[in-house]
């Protein structure tokens, strides 16, 4: 059954396998990007896939992440997850986790449950996950054993996929060599030497761009809309060698639409763009009205050359060395002018060989872009497949249970003692108060250890035994305590006011930095 529990797991929550630590975004005025105080980590712009990146730093912390906890985002973008690798203060967008079971279980459960951890945000302006949907969020907890076992096999199966996922992604860079290769063998002659052969004919002589071309032209320098009549095609819209139609913009006014008017078989050379771009061109072909923009040259080439032709030739290495070498760089663009794209020199074989050049560079691009898709669809099922392992490792399927290891069950209630005991070895480490405090009802440091969050100075007195009527003999003890307290560092004291700005009270907790001191 989909609902029953593996043999020796056990229903549980978060908030009872880890401790957790819920984010606050420092005062602005301590922020800093000069790297002094510690790192923040305030959302998911400070992740880097599984690593912490900050770039923001603050030397007064709120709340702070040790080494070997993990950081959840819980706001915005909810369910990333990393290892804190030192200690980081938590802004808001983030929570602490320190965890009572296998950790690298822990970070897989949490991966493993990011979507629904999402769904669960709520928010109208940014959605985020409370403490309590945290505290609360259902864990089926196996065996400290098995958790172990999980952690090896999701490790192994992640490490076959990602060496999977690394040679997909080298493709798109074969693919791209490969088509340069194809489109270079095109114009050096070597992609139709034999059918050259077979038609006995010579190689193709030499010309310059302009001595095959009608016309260059430059496009219309008018501001465009993002509605109207009629697309005006810019840089951007040329990708690949192709004219993508997305992000488009448009002009309505009829002179511009008759001077800057395309016709099928014009060619659209990019003249200003960066170092690495400028010179990209494409072919119109027709397929709706449109007008250029001024960023491009539009080409008409003659009877004796194929504007298709033309066009992978521009794209060819050839092509593009020359647009390399004759450029003008100015600041973050480059320029080839109408004259320089002119002398541009291509060898112009017979329109029967043009035709033949462009359907063997067509027919290797239809057989090469099959297999882009094919990549791009196995990358996608890469990311299938590892939701997948979690799925499974976190529903009893991915290892098998042992019936001779102790249950989950045990497991639960030692950790239920570990964290009720945790705050004790912390008061072992902090600096002992003056003997005169022997005469308080309780130390200040059990009362907050106790509370594990803000309480009222008010209240913290009180149940140290300082009344409304109590003696300077009987204040002076805690007071001594707390200041001790304050001047090391172990706790945090914060002044609540009202929306005038006047003093309500004064809060106290222990500062989280205190649970590892030494």
């Amino acid at each position: 059954m989909i609902n029953e529990l593996p043999n020796g797991w056990v229903k549980t929550s978060l908030g009872k396998i880890a401790q957790l630590n819920m984010g606050q975004s420092p005062d602005g005025e301590f922020t800093n990007t000069n790297g002094d105080g510690l790192p923040l980590v305030g959302g998911a712009a400070d992740f880097d896939n599984d690593k912490i990146k900050s770039s923001r730093f603050t030397s007064k912390p709120t709340k702070v992440s040790e080494e070997g906890d993990l950081i959840l985002c819980i706001r915005a973008t909810i369910g990333k997850v990393a290892f804190s690798d030192q200690s980081y203060c938590l802004g808001r967008g983030v929570a602490g986790l320190q965890s009572f079971v296998e950790p690298r279980w822990l970070y897989y459960k949490l991966q493993e449950s990011a979507k629904k951890l999402d769904e669960a945000g709520t928010g109208s302006t940014f959605r985020q996950v409370d403490k309590k949907t945290l505290d609360e969020w259902p864990v089926d907890l196996p065996p400290a054993e098995e958790q172990k076992r999980i952690v090896s096999k999701i490790d192994t199966l992640f490490a076959r996929s990602k060496s999977v996922n690394d040679n997909l992604n080298s493709i798109p860079k074969l693919i791209e060599k490969y088509k340069q290769g194809i489109l270079g063998a095109a114009f050096d002659g070597n992609l139709t030497r034999a059918w050259r052969d077979l038609n006995n004919l010579s190689s193709a002589p030499v010309l310059k761009l302009q001595a095959v071309v009608l016309d260059f032209a430059y496009g219309t320098s008018s501001k465009s809309s993002p509605v109207g009549e009629i697309p005006v095609l810019r840089m951007g819209n040329i990708q690949d060698g192709k004219l993508n139609w997305d992000k488009l913009v448009y002009t309505s006014d009829p002179k511009e639409i008759k001077k800057y008017a395309l016709s099928a078989g014009d060619v659209l050379f990019n003249r200003t763009n960066s170092a690495e771009l400028v010179g990209k061109t494409a072919l119109f072909d027709g397929e709706q009205e449109a007008i250029y923009a001024g960023y491009l040259i539009r080409i008409k080439c003659s009877e004796h050359l194929l504007p298709s032709y033309l066009t992978y030739c521009l794209n060819s290495p050839a092509g593009k060395a020359y647009c390399q070498r004759v450029k003008s760089d100015g600041i973050n663009q480059s320029n080839i002018n109408a004259k320089k794209l002119a002398a541009f020199q291509l060898p112009v074989p017979s329109i029967a060989e043009q035709i033949e050049i462009v359907r063997q560079i067509e027919l290797a691009f239809e057989w090469i872009n099959h297999l882009a898709y094919e990549t791009s669809s196995a990358n996608k099922l890469i990311s299938h497949l590892n939701q997948a392992i979690l799925s499974k490792g976190f529903t009893g399927e991915l290892v098998k249970q042992n019936p001779k290891e102790v249950n989950a069950k045990a497991l639960l209630e030692n950790i239920s003692r570990q964290m009720k005991a945790h705050v004790q070895p912390i008061r072992k480490k902090l600096p002992s108060v003056k003997q005169e405090n022997k005469s308080m009802n309780r130390k200040l440091i059990d009362v907050l250890s106790d509370a594990n969050d803000w309480i009222s100075a008010q209240e913290a007195f009180k149940l140290c035994g300082v009344g409304k009527n109590a003696t300077t003999e009987e204040i002076e003890p805690v007071y001594a305590e707390l200041r001790s307290l304050d001047h090391q560092g172990y706790i945090e004291i914060e002044t609540i006011r009202d929306t005038n700005g006047k003093k309500l009270f004064d809060q106290i907790k222990l500062n989280k930095k205190s649970d590892h001191a030494s």
